[in-house]
C-alpha cells in the first residue's frame, strides 16, 4: 500500500488515499472513495532523483505522493517497470550512445544534408525569382550608401563588357551570352566584384582602377563572378543560411533572431568556400579557353595586398567580395592558379 493525494479533476480539494495494484488494476481507497483504474489508462510518471511524483488517470484525476523514493520503491515492488526512454535516460552509457548518434547525424546533415535540400529547393526555383531577389539586394545596396553611382567613363564600361562577352562566348554557348549583366559603381566596398542573385555583376571604380592594365586578370575575376550567377550560389546560400537556421532554432529551442542567426552564419562560412572554389574553377575555363594563364590572377592578390598595406599575420586579407574572409585562404587559392597554369608553386 501506498499513501497518497488524489484530485478528481473538478476541484482542487485533495483527498488522501492508499494505492495498491491487483492483476492489471489500480485501486484507489480511502475517503469514501474506492476505485479501480486499469493500469494501462494510467500515466506513469517518470523515475527521477527528487520530486513530487503526479500520475494521471484518464478520466482527468490525477495521484499526488511527495516522497519519490517511497513512490518508486512501491512501483517496483508492484511489478511497474519504467518505459524504455526513461532507462535509457537513467542509464549514463546510453546517453553517452545517443549523444554521439545525434553528433553523427548533425554532422551528417550539416555536411550533406542541407547541400542537398538548397541544390534541390534551388532547382525548383524560377529564375524570376533570382531576378527579385537581386534587385531587393541592389536596392539595399544603393539605399544604404554602399553604392555610388561610377566615375568610369562609358566607353571604359563598354570596352570591359565587349572584352568579357567576347571572351564568354569561347567558354560557353551564344545563348548564355545574356547571363550576366556588368554594371559598375564607385563604392565603399573598395577594389571589388560580386555577384547577386539573378545575373547582376557589381565591379566597383577601384577594382576597375586596381587592374587598368591588366584586362586579362579583370577578365579573369569576372569570369568568377560569373560563375557564382552560373552556380546559383546567391539563391543556395541564402536558402541554406535559412535552412541552418531553422535547424538551429529548432535544437536550442528559441527561434530568436540572435541565437539561431549565429550557428546559421558560422554554418554558412564552410558552404560559402566550396562557391569559392567553384567559380576559382569558372574563372580557370575562360582563362584557359582565352589563350590565357590561369597564373595571372596571381596580379589580382599581390595588388590587392599592397592596395591593403602590409598583410595581418597568419596570411592574407583582401576585401569582400571576390576574396572575401570566408573565402579559401589565399594561399590555397594562389596554388590553384598556378597549378593550373602548370606552374611550380612559388614559396611566399
Amino acid at each position: 500500500m501506498l499513501d497518497a493525494e488524489y484530485f478528481d479533476g473538478h476541484s482542487a480539494r485533495a483527498r488522501r488515499v492508499s494505492l495498491h495494484i491487483a492483476g492489471h488494476t489500480l485501486h484507489i481507497v480511502g475517503d469514501g472513495l474506492d476505485l479501480a483504474v486499469p493500469v494501462a489508462d494510467v500515466d506513469w510518471p517518470e523515475r527521477r532523483s527528487s520530486g513530487v511524483r503526479m500520475a494521471h488517470l484518464a478520466g482527468g484525476g490525477s495521484l499526488h505522493c511527495q516522497d519519490g523514493a517511497a513512490w518508486d520503491a512501491w512501483a517496483r515492488a508492484e511489478g511497474l517497470r519504467d518505459p524504455v526512454v526513461v532507462r535509457m535516460q537513467q542509464s549514463w552509457r546510453l546517453a553517452v550512445a545517443a549523444g554521439v548518434a545525434l553528433l553523427v547525424v548533425t554532422v551528417g546533415l550539416y555536411r550533406w544534408g542541407v547541400p542537398v535540400a538548397s541544390r534541390a529547393i534551388v532547382a525548383l526555383t524560377p529564375p524570376e525569382v533570382d531576378a527579385a531577389v537581386g534587385g531587393v539586394v541592389l536596392d539595399a545596396l544603393r539605399d544604404h550608401g554602399i553604392i555610388e553611382p561610377t566615375a568610369i567613363e562609358y566607353e571604359q564600361q563598354e570596352e570591359i563588357r565587349v572584352a568579357f562577352a567576347r571572351a564568354f562566348a569561347r567558354t560557353r554557348p551564344s545563348g548564355d551570352q545574356a547571363l550576366v549583366a556588368l554594371r559598375f559603381y564607385d563604392s565603399e566596398l573598395g577594389a571589388n566584384a560580386l555577384a547577386l542573385p539573378g545575373g547582376t555583376i557589381i565591379v566597383t571604380d577601384d577594382m576597375v582602377r586596381l587592374l587598368a592594365d591588366r584586362e586579362d586578370v579583370l577578365l579573369g575575376v569576372l569570369a568568377h563572378e560569373a560563375g557564382h550567377v552560373r552556380g546559383r550560389h546567391g539563391m543556395k546560400s541564402l536558402v541554406q543560411t535559412a535552412f541552418i537556421g531553422t535547424l538551429a532554432g529548432v535544437a536550442i529551442g528559441d527561434y530568436s533572431v540572435m541565437l539561431a542567426t549565429v550557428p546559421a552564419a558560422l554554418g554558412q562560412m564552410a558552404y560559402s568556400r566550396q562557391f569559392e572554389r567553384d567559380a576559382d574553377g569558372e574563372s580557370i575555363r575562360l582563362l584557359r579557353a582565352n589563350g590565357i594563364s590561369p597564373a595571372v590572377m596571381v596580379t589580382l592578390f599581390e595588388r590587392l595586398q599592397a592596395a591593403r598595406g602590409r598583410p595581418p599575420a597568419g596570411g592574407l586579407r583582401a576585401p569582400l567580395g571576390i576574396a572575401f574572409a570566408s573565402h579559401p585562404a589565399d594561399e590555397e587559392r594562389l596554388r590553384r592558379f598556378e597549378q593550373a597554369a602548370g606552374v611550380r608553386a612559388r614559396a611566399r
